[in-house]
């Protein structure tokens, strides 16, 4: 079983210049997420403010951030 934090994997769905984007389960929740996984390993700062102002939005055509964190150097965003 593969975990991106505590998030478990459940298959690949995407992959992109960005990284890639994994269906996953929220175990605590028992509820389905995505897990993005980014590979710019840049400024972790400025990727926890985007993650943060991102998070603010709320419309319809966004995709909430529910957490954010890091898997072996690389951040991730659980949507």
């Amino acid at each position: 079983m593969t975990r991106i934090g505590k998030y478990v994997v459940v298959r690949e769905i995407g992959r992109g210049g960005m990284g890639l984007v994994y269906e996953a389960r929220d175990p605590t929740l028992d509820r389905p997420v995505a897990v993005k996984l980014v590979n710019d390993r840049g400024d972790p700062e400025r990727f926890l403010r985007e993650a943060r102002a991102a998070a603010k939005v709320i419309h319809p055509n966004c995709v909430p951030i529910f957490d954010v964190g890091e898997h072996d150097g690389s951040p991730y965003l659980v949507m």
